[in-house]
């Protein structure tokens, strides 16, 4: 089967190390190719892999393209692919922009295609006729399937595919031992969307609690939005505030699963989170793990038929809930082992790569055949 990958972005987030992982598993099963942009880490994942690439910049400098212009150079690369591959393909596009980008390109060109939407954002008409034009479109989980279809996205067309957890890199220490004192983590990127501002508000209370503990967050700011910088100044800031420097920002891992495997408790204060992928990890690694109540998150960790949770799920944009939260599990190192057992369980059971990886390819089978 061959498929011709479309990726907007370069860098590598949750989103692309998702397709990483799959990639991997289908291998073989998946002859793929790849449209993306001139450079980044992302780009040069696909190089390593030996995976044939075509290039595709989505901005002209600092400025973003047209939609014209981008669908124009598509239309002209799914054309050479074409006389290269001579037999059928699919086209998979990666995020809601390839996907809005791509499906009127392909509805035209009547290639079988598959949009990939990991996002829970309000979307114009256009957009969503867009979207609508895809054979398929794989929501990142439920929660993203009903804000979508409730805005006009073709439910016939939409179906629900998770992401995976690598479990041969994310697992827990052989032999773990407690930090002194805790250490707590978040990661992502640095922004008001991931709830960054929460989690400092959360250790600050718990500072003035008289709870010593070590915060660490993983991650780099992608963004130039005012308020985004002002949001790293003010951790910046607060590195030097809390004693010790018990307060740190680490920048962007190159091995999450190590730094993960260092923590003792994860913490996701996320204010809108399609099913973030670093819950699975965090999970996978058998962290004990307080999330904000959104998005996709309760699918991660509720079993609904026992109305048990393997995390401690708690109300966004509530800095003292989150800090109750950490603080009982302070106290509680039942608890911190009973919720780190119960969330590796989840991801080997429900959220492994080759679970998402089969899902998949059942899903190109899917959409080619159609």
């Amino acid at each position: 089967m061959n498929v011709l990958l479309v990726c907007e972005f370069g860098n590598l987030n949750g989103a692309e190390r998702s397709l990483l992982s799959t990639i991997d598993q289908l291998n073989g099963a998946v002859n793929y190719s790849a449209v993306v942009p001139t450079s980044g880490e992302l780009t040069e994942e696909f190089y390593r892999r030996h995976i044939p690439v075509y290039t595709l910049d989505w901005k002209s400098g600092e400025s973003n393209r047209s939609i014209d212009d981008l669908r124009k150079d598509f239309s002209e690369i799914l054309q050479n692919y074409r006389r290269r591959t001579e037999s059928d393909f699919l086209v998979h596009a990666n995020s809601l922009s390839s996907s809005r980008m791509t499906g009127p390109v392909c509805c035209q060109e009547q290639i079988p295609s598959l949009g990939h939407i990991r996002d829970i954002i309000k979307l114009s008409r256009q957009t969503i006729a867009d979207l609508n034009c895809h054979k398929n479109l794989a929501c990142v989980s439920s929660a993203t399937k009903e804000y979508h279809v409730y805005q006009g996205l073709d439910e016939k067309k939409a179906v629900v595919l998770y992401n995976g957890v690598d479990l041969s890199f994310f697992y827990p220490p052989e032999d773990k031992k407690t930090n002194v004192p805790l250490k707590i983590g978040t990661a992502g990127q640095i922004s008001l969307r991931k709830g960054m501002d929460v989690f400092l508000h959360a250790a600050e209370l718990l500072e003035q609690r008289g709870i010593q503990l070590q915060y660490e967050i993983a991650g780099s700011r992608q963004s130039s939005k005012q308020e985004t910088v002002e949001l790293e100044n003010k951790l910046i800031q607060s590195t030097a505030a809390f004693p010790e420097g018990r307060f740190s920002l680490k920048g962007q891992f190159p091995d999450l699963a190590d730094w993960l495997r260092s923590l003792d408790i994860y913490v996701h204060t996320a204010r809108q989170e399609p099913l973030g992928r670093v819950l699975l990890e965090a999970a996978a690694t058998g962290l004990p793990i307080v999330a904000t109540d959104v998005g996709g998150t309760r699918e991660i960790f509720r079993n609904f038929d026992t109305n048990d949770s393997a995390a401690l799920l708690i109300p966004p944009d509530d800095a003292q809930f989150a800090a109750t939260a950490i603080e009982k599990l302070f106290f509680d190192i039942e608890s911190r082992n009973k919720l780190g057992n119960q969330a590796r369980e989840t991801a080997v059971t429900r959220f492994s790569v080759q679970v998402a990886s089969d899902n998949l390819l059942n899903l190109y089978k899917r959409v080619i055949q159609r």
